[in-house]
């Protein structure tokens, strides 16, 4: 097991790669910020990731069903007890398995941080 700490901060999404103001830019927009994980899964994630953004920002859905949304793909996937946060400010510190952790942003001010214990 690891312990890693993660602070989302909304300057922190300046430094990113976002380009434009339309759908496609979402799908462009990468910024990730510490990772012990295969690079295969961390895609998945960033997949996953971007498909919850593009459901719940045309329903209208809050950060909390995101964060549901990509846990429960990650626990069909790649084996079940992960858990996820998705927010614009947090702070947090966690204790993971080794190669299960990932901590990114694919839209411009909102994180994702997403491990399993």
């Amino acid at each position: 097991e690891e312990s890693n700490s993660a602070m989302a901060d909304q300057d922190e999404a300046q430094k990113g790669k976002f380009k434009g103001n339309n759908k496609n830019a979402l799908k462009e927009y990468l910024q990730v910020f510490a990772e012990d994980m295969s690079e295969e899964w961390a895609r998945d994630a960033q997949k996953i990731a971007r498909d919850a953004f593009a459901i719940t920002i045309s329903s209208g859905d809050a950060h909390s069903t995101i964060a549901d949304f990509i846990r429960k793909k990650f626990d069909v996937g790649h084996m079940a007890g992960w858990n996820c946060i998705v927010g614009r400010s947090f702070g947090a510190y966690v204790t993971h398995e080794i190669k299960t952790y990932t901590y990114f942003s694919v839209q411009p001010g909102t994180y994702v941080l997403l491990w399993r214990s």
